[in-house]
């Protein structure tokens, strides 16, 4: 069953690693993730109806992962974007649901902690894999579209990178615990392979990511022969590495796959000879070389490289304070030139504007999910492509949407990783410590734990770590299995319609979409409406709604898209198609008055601003 459920997670990954930003239209990333909720809540709740989730660290855990699904539902009610607090809830979802597969794998698996790590590299050999095969085949397996930066199939460079280093443990326990040169070399060449990613990710966290996995798997598990084969495989790494990162047709955005496919051939050689190099080396020298590592000075070493690691990101913050204090802007070139910056590349204008949307609702925050919208709020500038879906830091993102009472529940969670690490100590099982390292390390600076891809093992990983501090036996028998289980049914029943209903929308919608595209009005409109009845939240099904009848019943279209704007009054994209509607049926005045609250709402609006006759100057504060 746990063997599946990684096999799920595997799939999930080459599905745009379950990325759900309320897409209006059915896309692998949204459905993966609904059907992560809708396959595993079921499955929570069957392994979780007998078994005993202990004392302590693992009742904190829970306890705050389950607080912060409902807070997250709560939010719905107030959020300035309803309809993405709605998938910000199922994705709090999911994190609850990972996090009880956690606890049960480790009440009911023996050395489940252990076996972890290396069972995660097995399945991210998928991902991973195609990745590798998409730069070096780019005609076969890439498009025109992708970027220069690997990211495919996961959908985000700096998630693929971490993909990749939480892979770099299990790799490295299986060499550990499997003795002989065949071993030591398929452990050389699959660290090679996850090296090369990361590179080509051209991720700074990803690598620091990497650097902290290595490190902390070395010295809570010391092994002279893992350190000489961990060294085989950076070797190997070199020649790839570095054509992958000094080829231009490799790096540069907006080529044609074709125009890729000679230096994609070339890396594909460079690659297969760095893993038979990194294979040899290992083969030959895994055995005869290495200095083994005191116990005292490899805890030293581990707290060292976490603090580092974790002060990396104070860097950035150093380096953009300016921008921070502001909401300026300084970008980072997305070329391999910024695998030596330490530049917040857009983040301190981001985490400028979380902080601003925090300070505003400084209790019960935003709403989840509702950066998209604060952004506008608070950005100064109407670049639309420098615009994202959340502010690439974890506690201010966690502020900004859910405020003090959501940073709360956050630090609860984590707390109890420390107070399960602090109670283990020696025991700590190593895998489960890096993977944990890596995430938290990289999350201050990224948004990736916000991502299923990234979240579904850490937060098993989580569960894993908690159920190691209480020796109590795998299994119990509850004193009321009957109200357990029904409640626990019953819960399950809850995610899956919550993760079922916006799921099936986006199917209408896109519908709605193609029928108004071949000009089926009538079918564009009925298709458009169910959408709106599956998913009342939702803009897009109004808009879709609105679409349909804008020709044949002007009136009602109109009604649509104020009902949209009732239904999010905060949202100035709701109040901009209505100030268009009104615009195109020639009724200027209330068409002015629409502008006037896009520009409240959104200062950098170039339409709004255009409409209201601004052409320069700061927005205005006193409309704000």
């Amino acid at each position: 069953m746990f063997a599946a459920a990684l096999v799920g997670w595997a799939l999930l990954a080459v599905a745009d690693g379950g990325q759900d930003w309320g897409n209006p239209l059915v896309s692998a990333g949204p459905t993966a993730a609904a059907l992560a909720l809708i396959v595993g809540a079921p499955l929570a709740a069957f392994t979780l109806r007998s078994v005993s989730l202990g004392r302590g660290p693992a009742r904190l855990a829970l306890g705050a992962a389950a607080a912060l699904v409902v807070w997250s539902a709560a939010s719905i009610g107030w959020a300035v974007a309803p309809d993405l607090a709605w998938t910000e809830t199922n994705r709090a979802a999911i994190a609850l649901v990972a996090l009880a597969l956690g606890i049960a794998a480790g009440r009911t698996v023996r050395r489940a902690a252990d076996r972890f790590p290396t069972a995660l590299a097995v399945v991210a050999a998928l991902p991973i894999g195609i990745s590798l095969l998409g730069k070096i085949f780019p005609t076969a397996l890439g498009e025109d579209a992708d970027s220069g930066r690997l990211s495919l199939p996961v959908g985000y460079w700096n998630a693929l990178a971490l993909v990749a280093a939480m892979a770099v443990p299990g790799v490295m326990l299986w060499c550990r615990r499997t003795p002989g040169p065949r071993a030591a070399a398929i452990a050389a060449a699959a660290l090679a392979a996850l090296l090369v990613t990361t590179v080509l990710t051209l991720s700074r966290g990803g690598a620091i990511a990497v650097a902290v996995a290595i490190t902390v798997t070395l010295v809570l598990a010391p092994s002279r022969r893992v350190g000489v084969v961990v060294a085989c495989g950076a070797i190997g790494a070199i020649v790839p590495a570095l054509w992958g990162v000094m080829s231009d047709d490799l790096t540069r955005d907006g080529l044609a796959a074709a125009d890729r496919a000679s230096a994609g051939a070339v890396l594909g050689i460079a690659l297969v000879g760095g893993v038979l190099v990194a294979a040899g080396l290992a083969w030959f020298g895994a055995e005869r070389v290495g200095v083994p590592i005191a116990r005292r000075a490899a805890e030293r070493i581990v707290v060292v490289v976490i603090v580092l690691g974790s002060l990396a990101p104070l860097l950035s913050v150093a380096a953009s304070a300016g921008d921070i204090v502001n909401c300026n802007r300084g970008a980072v070139a997305n070329d391999p030139g910024r695998l030596t910056s330490i530049g917040a590349n857009q983040r301190g204008a981001w985490w400028c504007q979380a902080a601003r949307g925090w300070a505003r609702e400084p209790v019960a925050g935003n709403g989840a999910g509702s950066f998209p919208v604060v952004q506008l709020r608070e950005r100064r500038d109407g670049n639309p492509t420098l615009t994202t879906v959340e502010p690439h830091q974890m506690w201010l993102a966690q502020a900004s949407a859910l405020g003090a009472v959501g940073v709360a529940l956050l630090i609860a969670l984590w707390a109890a990783v420390g107070w399960a690490a602090w109670r283990l100590r020696a025991r700590m099982p190593a895998g489960v410590a890096a993977i944990l390292a890596a995430a938290l390390v990289q999350a201050q600076t990224d948004f990736t734990l916000s991502l299923p891809v990234i979240v579904i093992p850490v937060m098993a990983a989580i569960g894993l770590l908690v159920t190691c501090v209480s020796p109590e036996p795998t299994t119990v028998r509850p004193r009321r299995p009957g109200a357990q289980r029904v409640a626990l049914g019953l819960l399950a029943a809850v995610a899956v319609a919550s993760a079922a209903f916006p799921l099936a929308s986006m199917r209408m919608a896109a519908a709605s979409s193609h029928a108004f595209d071949d000009g089926d009005l009538a079918g564009a409109r009925s298709a458009a409406e169910q959408a709106v009845a599956l998913n009342p939240l939702s803009l897009e099904a109004r808009f879709l709604e609105a679409q349909a009848l804008r020709y044949a019943d002007p009136a009602s279209a109109l009604a649509a898209l104020r009902e949209a704007t009732d239904r999010q009054p905060e949202n100035p994209k709701a109040w901009r198609r209505l100030a268009i509607a009104l615009g195109q049926l020639k009724k200027i005045g209330r068409a002015g008055d629409a502008w006037g609250r896009v520009h409240i709402l959104d200062p950098y609006d170039p339409r709004a601003r255009t409409e209201l006759g601004i052409t320069s100057g700061p927005p205005d504060s006193a409309a704000r």
